[in-house]
C-alpha cells in the first residue's frame, strides 16, 4: 500500500433489502484521500455520503469491495479505526443533554484516553475557537448552531491522524465557518492529519485539497476543485456539479446504474493531463502555495487519482500501536460508567422514582390480594318456629365478614341474590330446631323430610369463586362452632362435632398463612426482574435514534462494553431497589421469612440481573421505543400466569408445564418459597437450581444480546 494514501476506497458496493426491493446505495466507488489532505464529499441527500462515510469507519458492512484506512481494513486487530485514530463528527447532533459542555468534552476525552490535563486545555482552546458559550453551560440550554459547534469539538478534541466531517459548518456563521476552515487547513498544513469532509456548501469546498462529486451512489468525478473549474470550463464548483449531473449521468433512477457508472469512469479516465495550481491557502488563510501537482489518471481504478505533497514525508508510517485491548475496554468501561452515573445524578426525581416503584408495586398487592371478606352482605330467612337453634347459629357467624340482612319470606331474599344486593340467601324452614334435634338425638329416625328440615339452605351467586368459597368456608366454620357450643351447652364433649379427619401440626407452615404469603414469593421475583428490564429495554434504543451510541462506537467503544458499564451503574440502583422491596414485604408486610435473608437477597439480586439481560436483549432487537415497550409487556403476563405465581403447577396441563418449568421465574420463586415460608437453604436441591437456572438466563441472555449487536453492527 502507498504510504501517502490514508484512505482507500476500491470498488466498493453497498445494498440494502434484496429482489425487487434491492436498493442500490454505493456503486462501485473509487476513491483516495492522501494523506495531509482535506478531502470534501460533494452531493445531495441520499446519494451515499453517509453511507460511505460509516463504510469507512466500520460501522456499516459492504458488499463487495476493498477499503483501507490508515493502512489497515476498519476494525483489523489492532488498528485505531474505529478508536482513537479517528475523529467523527456525524450529521446529528449527538450530543448528551444532561451534560455540560466540559462534561461532554471529558468523557470522549475519557474514551480517547486522554489526561484530565490535556483534556481542560484542549477544552479551553476550543471553546474559544469556536466562541461557544462557559464550558459549564448544558448543552440542552445552546441554541442548534452552537450544539453542533460542540459536536465538532469533540471529532477534534483528542487531534486524530484521521477526521471524518459530516456537514461540519451546517448552522455556522460565515464568518465562525472562514475560521473553521482556516483551523483545518493548519493542522492539515502543520501535522499529519488527513480530513474528509462533506458539506452543503459546495463552493466552500474549494478550499479542499481534493472533491469527489456524487450522485446515486456513484462518483462522478474526483480531483482538485482547480482541475474541475479548469477543464468543466466552469467559475463554480457549484456549476461544475449542474454540468456534470446533466451531462454525465442521466437522471435515470430505473436505469443500469452500473453500467452508466462504468461509462462515466472510462470518460473521466479519458480526461486530458494538464498541469494546474493546486489551491492551497496558507494558515492565515491569505496565502496560496505555488505547489504545482500534475493531474494523473490513476489506472488501477479509474476514479482515483494521486496527489504528492512536499508536508508529507514518504517515509511517515501510519501509527498502529495502541495500549492494550484489555487497558483500553477497561478505560471505556470506566468512562461509561461516568457517563451513566452522571445521566442519573441529573434525573433526581427519575432516580428516585425508580427506587421505590417495586416496593410501591409490593404494597399494592400486599393491600389488594389475600386480605379476609369484610361485609360481605348475605340476604336471611328465618321461619324456624322457635328460631332457637337457627339464631344461635346465625350468632356464630362473623359479624366482620359477613353482614346478614333479614327478611320476612323466601321471595324477597331470593330476589335479593338475583338483584345483586347478596352474594347468598340463607333460608330455614319452619321445624329447623326441632328437626335438628331429632336428627342429632335419634339418627335412626332421621328420615328424608327430617333431614331436609334440619338443613340450613344455601343459596349463592358463584360467579366470584373466591367470595363464593371463603362465603363457604365461613359458613362452614360457623356451623362448627355453633355444634361445639351446643354440645357443650347440653353437658356432652364438643369435640363430638368435630369432622373425623384430625389434622395436626403441618411440617412446613401455619394454619395462619393466607393467599398472600403463598403469592408473595413470585411477585417479589417478579417485580424485580421486570423493573430491571425497564432499566436496560430502552439503553441501545435512544442513545442509537439520537446518534449518541454511533459516536461512542466509532471512538472504539464495543456493545459489549456498554452492557457491562449499564450493569455496572444500574447495579446500585437495583441493590437500593432490593432493599427497599425486602425491608416492605418483611418488616411491614410481615411476609414469612424463616430462612436466610441473605439468599432471599442473592435470589432476588440476580432475578434483577436477569431481567437487565432480557431488557438488553429486547433493546438490541427494537430500533424503536414502542417496540421496546411491547415486547416487554407482552413477556411480562406469560411469565405472571406462567410461572406458577397465581396459581400452582400442578393444575396445569402437562405439555404447558414444560414450558413453564423454562421460564426465568418459575425454579427461581419455588426456591424462594423454599427460603421464605420453610427455612431451607443451599443444601436442598430446589435452592440451588433456582439460584443455578436465573444465574443460567442471565449469562444467555447477555451472550444472546452480544451476538444481536454483532449481528446488526450496533
Amino acid at each position: 500500500m502507498d504510504l501517502q494514501e490514508a484512505v482507500g476506497v476500491h470498488s466498493v458496493f453497498k445494498s440494502y433489502g434484496s429482489g425487487k426491493n434491492k436498493l442500490e446505495v454505493l456503486i462501485g466507488i473509487n476513491l483516495t484521500v492522501t494523506r495531509g489532505n482535506i478531502y470534501g464529499l460533494l452531493g445531495p441527500s441520499g446519494c451515499g455520503k453517509t453511507t460511505l462515510l460509516r463504510c469507512l469507519l466500520g460501522r456499516l458492512p459492504f458488499d463487495g469491495g476493498v477499503i483501507t484506512t490508515l493502512g489497515k481494513p476498519p476494525l483489523s486487530a489492532g488498528h485505531g479505526v474505529p478508536g482513537r485514530m479517528v475523529g467523527y463528527m456525524p450529521q446529528e447532533v449527538a450530543l448528551y443533554n444532561e451534560f455540560t459542555i466540559k462534561e461532554t468534552l471529558r468523557y470522549f476525552g475519557r474514551l480517547n484516553d486522554m489526561s484530565m490535563e490535556l483534556v481542560a486545555k484542549r477544552t479551553d482552546f476550543l471553546v474559544n475557537f469556536l466562541h461557544l458559550p462557559g464550558d459549564n453551560r448544558m448543552v440542552k440550554t445552546l441554541s442548534g448552531g452552537q450544539k453542533r459547534r460542540v459536536s465538532f469539538c469533540v471529532a477534534l478534541l483528542h487531534e486524530p491522524p484521521l477526521l471524518i466531517l459530516d456537514e461540519p459548518t451546517v448552522g455556522v456563521d460565515p464568518l465562525l465557518r472562514s475560521s473553521i476552515w482556516q483551523h483545518l487547513i493548519e493542522i492539515v498544513q502543520t501535522g499529519e492529519t488527513t480530513i474528509i469532509l462533506t458539506t452543503h456548501y459546495i463552493e466552500e469546498a474549494r478550499a479542499a485539497d481534493m472533491v469527489g462529486l456524487m450522485r446515486h451512489g456513484i462518483l462522478l468525478a474526483e480531483s482538485p476543485p482547480a482541475d474541475l473549474l479548469m477543464v468543466h470550463q466552469s467559475e463554480t464548483l457549484e456549476a461544475v456539479f449542474l454540468k456534470l449531473c446533466t451531462e454525465e449521468i442521466p437522471d435515470d433512477p430505473e436505469g443500469d446504474k452500473a453500467e452508466i457508472s462504468i461509462s462515466a469512469a472510462h470518460r473521466y479516465q479519458s480526461m486530458p493531463q494538464v498541469e494546474v495550481v493546486s489551491p492551497k491557502v496558507d494558515a492565515g488563510g491569505s496565502g496560496i502555495d505555488d505547489e504545482r501537482t500534475p493531474l494523473l489518471a490513476n489506472h488501477t481504478h479509474p476514479n482515483s487519482i494521486s496527489k504528492s505533497l512536499s508536508h508529507s514525508s514518504s517515509t511517515t508510517e501510519v501509527k498502529t500501536e495502541w495500549k492494550s485491548s484489555c487497558s483500553s475496554s477497561l478505560n471505556n468501561i470506566f468512562a461509561l460508567i461516568i457517563k451513566d452515573l452522571l445521566k442519573m445524578w441529573r434525573n433526581i426525581p427519575l432516580l428516585v422514582f425508580q427506587f421505590i416503584m417495586p416496593s410501591i408495586q409490593l404494597c399494592f398487592f400486599c393491600l389488594a390480594v389475600g386480605g379476609d371478606l369484610k361485609n360481605v352482605p348475605v340476604a336471611v330467612v328465618n321461619q324456624d318456629s322457635p328460631p332457637i337453634l337457627s339464631t344461635s347459629y346465625l350468632k356464630s357467624i362473623s359479624s366482620s365478614i359477613v353482614d346478614l340482612q333479614y327478611h320476612d319470606n323466601f321471595a324477597d331474599g331470593y330476589n335479593a341474590v338475583l338483584e345483586n344486593k347478596a352474594w347468598a340467601l340463607l333460608y330455614f324452614n319452619t321445624s329447623f330446631t326441632m328437626d335438628l334435634i331429632t336428627r342429632a338425638r335419634n339418627p335412626t329416625n332421621a328420615t328424608s323430610e327430617i333431614i331436609d328440615g334440619g338443613s340450613v339452605h344455601v343459596y349463592q351467586d358463584i360467579t366470584n369463586q373466591q367470595i363464593s368459597l371463603s362465603l363457604t368456608q365461613e359458613l362452614l366454620s360457623a356451623f362448627e362452632t355453633f355444634a361445639r357450643n351446643t354440645l357443650y351447652s347440653m353437658g356432652f364433649n364438643p369435640g363430638a362435632a368435630d369432622i373425623p379427619i384430625k389434622f395436626e401440626d403441618p411440617v412446613y407452615g401455619d394454619t395462619s398463612l393466607q393467599f398472600t404469603d403463598y403469592m408473595a414469593p413470585g411477585i417479589i421475583c417478579t417485580v424485580t426482574f421486570f423493573m430491571a428490564v425497564g432499566l436496560t429495554s430502552l439503553s441501545f434504543i435512544t442513545e442509537r435514534k439520537e446518534g449518541l451510541l454511533d459516536r461512542s462506537m466509532v471512538a472504539g467503544v464495543t456493545p459489549v462494553e456498554v452492557m457491562i458499564a449499564h450493569i455496572c451503574s444500574q447495579f446500585f440502583v437495583l441493590v437500593v431497589q432490593i432493599s427497599l422491596l425486602l425491608i416492605v414485604a418483611i418488616g411491614i408486610f410481615k411476609v414469612p421469612h424463616l430462612g436466610s435473608i441473605v439468599l432471599v437477597f442473592l435470589l432476588t439480586l440476580l432475578q434483577g440481573l436477569g431481567g437487565m439481560a432480557y431488557g438488553f436483549l429486547i433493546s438490541s432487537l427494537c430500533d424503536e421505543e414502542y417496540s421496546a415497550i411491547q415486547i416487554s409487556l407482552a413477556s411480562f403476563y406469560p411469565c405472571v400466569l406462567l410461572s406458577g405465581i397465581i396459581w400452582p403447577l400442578e393444575a396445569m396441563p402437562s405439555a404447558l408445564r414444560y414450558i413453564s418449568i423454562a421460564l426465568p421465574q418459575t425454579i427461581p420463586t419455588d426456591a424462594m418459597r423454599g427460603i421464605l415460608l420453610r427455612g431451607w437453604g443451599l443444601e436442598y436441591l430446589t435452592v440451588g437450581l433456582g439460584i443455578v437456572v436465573i444465574f443460567g438466563w442471565t449469562i444467555g441472555l447477555l451472550l444472546l444480546s452480544a451476538i444481536v449487536l454483532k449481528i446488526r453492527k450496533i
